[in-house]
């Protein structure tokens, strides 16, 4: 195994190379074995949702009974953004009872780009995302019932606005006690750096705050509960003198009307030097009980240009980095384990969920290089990443890697975020393109 400055490359150990000759050809049978597909989903393991062109799926939820609610962005003619929801059953079917035939798109009076899903509780939802007006992009929230229709009680429509005008792009939100709390920054892409953004609703009141980066630009890309009152977000800064980081915040709700209270700055990405290890951009952050776990992308590592792997990195409460996480037996970790295979590949971390075992599953994608070489299994267009790591962030063999790398060379498929079943079954959500169709992909792996 290769050491990247002290992160693990476990790029073999995950079974890349000389992986199981099942992937990427047809199954004979099923085999309940952890990260292969569950074919009795949906009938072929993948439920395929017909979607406009240029949209994309942006958040799964699970509700109690197992069903599952997929939130799209539809990209509507004339560039209109509008939120679109599918509901399937357990099983990977249509819930016909749901909205227009299992699909509902609430009716809203702005464009509106949704990016996350908070249930309420009396099975209506949050929609937390943009509202674009013209030149401006401010955050909003949309609420909708039960039945799929947007709650005309609601704010304007079933929407509420964060401000009247400015540039500014939400990437996440959570549920709070009195509604919801959102991250974000400003710009109108996840590239552009700039202020830090946080909200929350309260009630019918969406309230915005803005925050830097530990003296630089920074992008908020991901929310969690800490469950013991407090949020923690992580995302992506460019530091001064360092290069891209990750900061790590935590913030606690006050009064009603008061600001946010920020209870400390973690870490700047400032462990790493990116002239020899890597440059960070985190793009989700769970709990798995006390500790903090974030996952994302690392770009530049061991110097190589043209390369970038999939990382996930664990802080304990007091935001100090987990040494021992990543570290196999009778060495000596940094916190944070890298997949990365070296240069040619690239692999995107892009969403996580922590399991009842306490093991982390990571969901990204796999590129081709932009020389056209072949990426594991013979795949050459972007596909779907799913890998497992012990509770100690220790490589879990026995989940099969890349089992979602099918043959399909008309389709780039990538990976959004996840979902885990009671019984610890990994259910992902993605995006799948063609030059002419793009479809919203559900598929179940056995955990």
């Amino acid at each position: 195994m290769r050491w990247i400055r002290g992160v693990a490359s476990v790029g073999l150990a995950l079974g890349v190379v000389g992986a199981s000759p099942a992937i990427g050809r047809a199954q004979p049978a099923p085999l309940p074995e952890a990260g292969y597909r569950d074919v009795t989903f949906a009938s072929s393991g993948i439920a395929r949702l017909p979607v406009m062109q240029g949209s994309r799926a942006v958040d799964i939820e699970q509700s109690a009974d197992g069903s599952l609610l997929v939130l799209v962005d539809e990209l509507a003619p004339g560039g209109r953004h509008r939120p679109l929801l599918w509901r399937l059953h357990a099983d990977g079917s249509v819930d016909r009872t749901y909205g227009d035939e299992g699909t509902a798109s609430p009716v809203l009076r702005e464009s509106f780009r949704p990016v996350a899903i908070v249930p309420t509780g009396d099975g209506a939802v949050l929609l937390a995302g943009d509202i674009e007006r013209g030149v401006d992009r401010v955050p909003g929230v949309a609420r909708v019932r039960a039945d799929g229709r947007a709650d005309g009680d609601f704010g304007r429509a079933g929407l509420v606005a964060g401000g009247k005008s400015g540039v500014f792009s939400v990437e996440d939100a959570t549920a709070s006690p009195r509604g919801l709390v959102l991250v974000g920054g400003s710009g109108r892409n996840g590239s552009d750096l700039g202020t830090g953004l946080l909200g929350r609703l309260d009630g019918k009141q969406l309230t915005l705050e803005t925050l830097g980066g530990g003296g630089g630009t920074a992008r908020l890309r991901a929310v969690a509960a800490t469950g013991s009152g407090a949020y923690v977000a992580t995302g992506v800064a460019d530091l001064p003198g360092v290069g891209l980081g990750f900061p790590l915040f935590e913030f606690t709700l006050a009064a009603k009307g008061e600001p946010l209270q920020l209870v400390s700055t973690f870490a700047n990405g400032t462990g790493w030097d990116p002239t020899e290890g890597c440059q960070f951009d985190m793009s989700d952050v769970v709990m798995q009980g006390e500790r903090i776990i974030t996952v994302g992308t690392a770009y530049l590592c061991d110097g190589v240009p043209d390369s970038f792997g999939s990382v996930a990195a664990r802080y304990l409460s007091t935001g100090l980095s987990d040494l021992p996480f990543g570290a196999s037996p009778g060495e000596t970790g940094e916190g944070a384990i890298l997949a990365f295979p070296g240069p040619g590949f690239w692999w995107s971390g892009r969403a996580a969920a922590v399991d009842s075992q306490g093991r982390i599953v990571v969901v990204g994608t796999a590129y081709a290089t932009s020389a056209g070489q072949a990426l594991p299994h013979d795949v050459s267009t972007p596909r779907v990443l799913s890998y497992r790591l012990q509770p100690d962030g220790v490589a879990d063999t026995t989940f099969a890697m890349n089992a979602l790398a099918l043959r399909d060379s008309a389709w780039s498929w990538y990976g959004e975020d996840v979902v885990l079943t009671a019984s610890d079954d990994v259910v992902v959500v993605g995006t799948a393109r063609s030059e002419s169709s793009t479809q919203v992909r559900v598929v179940k792996l056995y955990g």
